[in-house]
């Protein structure tokens, strides 16, 4: 199933080594409220590398992680929260998703695409840490803000 996601990212080489990707999911702002009557958005926030082929699934997907449920913060929420992913040779895309938790199914509001070649770039050659304000898709529609810091090591 398609997930109406907008992305014009590649599959790439031009960064093919290992390495270390710390990503810090810092905040949501701008998401859709509330999830129905009465109910409040439960946001959080699913990460998978991936090689540009994240439909595929298999192979071409790599570890994944995802943030804390901030209950009832509808399209607000601060996380603060660090993460270490080991980033393989041919890893060079990073997926942001934000879902609603819900007690059966979660529900996806949007996600985006965060190419690390261009994250590689601005770190420069200290690597230093780049800090993103990333748009999140859903239908071609812009359904909220991430802030989020990268930084990428050898």
């Amino acid at each position: 199933p398609s997930t109406g996601l907008h992305s014009d990212i590649k599959p790439s080489i031009s960064m093919s080594k290992a390495g270390k990707l710390d990503v810090e999911v810092v905040s949501l702002s701008g998401a859709p409220d509330s999830a129905g009557f009465m109910d409040k958005t439960d946001p959080y926030i699913k990460m998978t590398l991936h090689d540009g082929q994240f439909d595929a699934g298999g192979r071409h997907r790599g570890e994944s992680f995802k943030t804390t449920v901030k209950d009832n913060a509808g399209g607000n929420a601060t996380w603060n929260e660090k993460f270490v992913l080991n980033k393989p040779e041919n890893m060079d895309v990073l997926r942001f998703q934000l879902f609603d938790s819900d007690t059966i199914n979660d529900d996806f509001i949007g996600s985006l695409d965060l190419d690390l070649d261009k994250v590689m770039a601005e770190g420069g050659q200290l690597q230093k840490s780049v800090s993103k304000s990333l748009e999140l898709v859903q239908g071609g529609k812009i359904v909220g803000k991430l802030s989020v810091i990268v930084k990428i090591t050898a």
